[in-house]
């Protein structure tokens, strides 16, 4: 199997930092020396940081995005850029997030050409949204190591059956040809073990819960789901590497309900509506959980990425950062 040296053998933390629309005071508050720190004690390799979602607003300038759908829709403090060249520094790297679709982003819908009806290929939405993902690659260069991209579903509006994966890669890549390139269909969430297409650079991993007996994720949403075999935990394919990404400590927005199947607990995942202010939902697993799936993975020349929960200050759950500054390598 053919490895990709950075990332193989990595660690990664992943954050999903989405200010809602209007974001810039929010962003212009990010405490970017506190948010380095945390980062710097999670003993990460590399972060994997949002760019922006479906919540109509973006952390990083784009004049593409700006043509299209009006002023106001990006930050005007380049939060993403100085993340990542502060990571640079560090001699770390930086993989951009950022979904393929803006379907749940109706402010972009007319500027982006975006067609909600059923069976169209979304022509003029991927020749535009590419305009805007080329913007951002020429801007930052090899500050961009990778691409993670979102929301690459069977929807009838745009399935990914029609999605013109080398428009995106000549996007991803025009500011550096050596970035990493994934889409991501659900994968362990949906029973899937490898990508679902040929062409891409490693699996998107994207996984809802882990067996705290093995480490291994399970494949689909709910502890009732199979456990993923381990022989298919470090094979994606060939040319692909291995990737999980899973969360520590917040549920994806989405999944919010397997709390009511893990039960109770001081451990466990809390519904984000129990929570008090300024309080973060405390790490699911164990030290030893987290270093099984370290091992799993890094071992065999993939990766992990764990994800945790952000405040809109930019901080981390403190609980968190100590759980995995305490993994080792």
């Amino acid at each position: 199997m053919k490895q990709l040296s950075w990332l193989s053998g990595k660690r990664g933390l992943m954050v999903h930092y989405l200010p809602e629309f209007p974001g810039n005071e929010q962003v212009d508050s990010f405490d970017l020396a506190g948010f380095l720190d945390d980062f710097d004690r999670s003993a990460s390799d590399y972060l994997i940081f949002t760019l922006g979602q479906n919540r109509g607003f973006y952390c990083a300038p784009n004049e593409v995005i700006d043509r299209y759908a009006g002023p106001g829709r990006c930050s005007r403090r380049d939060l993403f850029g100085e993340i990542a060249a502060a990571l640079a520094k560090r001699g770390k790297r930086m993989i951009a997030y950022l979904p393929c679709e803006i379907r749940g982003n109706t402010a972009l819908h007319v500027g982006f050409g975006w067609n909600s009806a059923d069976g169209t290929d979304q022509r003029r939405f991927q020749e535009r949204w590419s305009e805007a993902i080329r913007y951002w690659s020429l801007r930052y260069g090899e500050l961009i190591s990778g691409w993670w991209f979102d929301g690459c579903y069977d929807w009838n509006c745009f399935h990914h059956d029609l999605l013109d994966y080398p428009l995106y890669r000549q996007a991803v890549q025009a500011g550096n040809p050596g970035a990493l390139l994934t889409f991501n269909d659900g994968c362990y969430c949906i029973g899937h073990t490898r990508p679902f297409r040929d062409g891409f650079d490693y699996f998107a991993g994207e996984a809802v819960l882990l067996d705290p007996a093995t480490g291994r994720p399970f494949l689909g949403p709910f502890t009732n789901a199979p456990v993923c075999p381990e022989e298919e935990c470090v094979d994606a394919g060939t040319g692909v590497t291995p990737h999980l990404l899973v969360s520590t400590d917040a549920f994806w927005g989405h999944l919010n309900s397997a709390a009511a199947v893990l039960g109770d607990g001081p451990s466990l995942f809390r519904d984000p509506a129990l929570l008090r202010p300024g309080e973060m939902e405390l790490p699911l697993y164990s030290r030893e959980t987290l270093s099984r799936t370290q091992a799993l993975y890094c071992g065999s020349g993939g990766a992990v990425t764990f994800n945790a929960g952000i405040f809109p200050g930019g901080r981390l759950g403190p609980r968190t950062v100590e759980l995995l500054s305490g993994l080792g390598r």
